[in-house]
Order: C-alpha cells, then sequence, then structure tokens
C-alpha cells in the first residue's frame, strides 16, 4: 500500500462556502471514496465514485456546516490521501 500521490488531487477553490471541485489525475481506475471529517473526526459526508478515465473531476457539496477546518480522506485501492479544506 502507498499514499495516493498528493499531486495527482486538487480541490478548488480552497477556502469555499461547502461547495468545491475535486479533480484526481492519474492512470488508476476504479472505485474512489471521499470522506469529509470535521476537527473533532465526526464523518460529515461521504462520496462513492467510480472513476473510469484518467482523470476524475467532480464537484462536491457538504452542505451547511460551521465555518472552519475539514479534512478529505481520499481512499482507492492502490491507497489513502488527505486533504485539508476552509469552509468559510
Amino acid at each position: 500500500d502507498y499514499l495516493v500521490y498528493d499531486g495527482d488531487l486538487k480541490v478548488y477553490p480552497n477556502p469555499n462556502q461547502g461547495t468545491f471541485n475535486l479533480q484526481m489525475s492519474n492512470a488508476k481506475l476504479g472505485e474512489v471514496n471521499v470522506k469529509v471529517y470535521n476537527t473533532l473526526g465526526s464523518e460529515i459526508k461521504n462520496f462513492n465514485f467510480n472513476k473510469t478515465d484518467q482523470t476524475l473531476q467532480t464537484e462536491l457539496s457538504i452542505g451547511n456546516v460551521p465555518k472552519g477546518l475539514y479534512f478529505l480522506h481520499i481512499k482507492t485501492k492502490e491507497g489513502e490521501a488527505q486533504k485539508k479544506i476552509m469552509i468559510e
């Protein structure tokens, strides 16, 4: 197991107001799970995608959540990565 290369992942805009884009660019295909956690470690949202092309680009919305720092936990069969997002 290895971490998904961080350069493969882009989250924008960051900071945002609860809606943002996730872009994942690499040759690996298959299921992608994205979980959003608050700073207390509570899961806020859970998304599942099937990556069928070199680039997965999708808009995610975590709804009306309090302003602050959140963590995206991205998991594929090849590995995992984490990104921070700021909600304003």
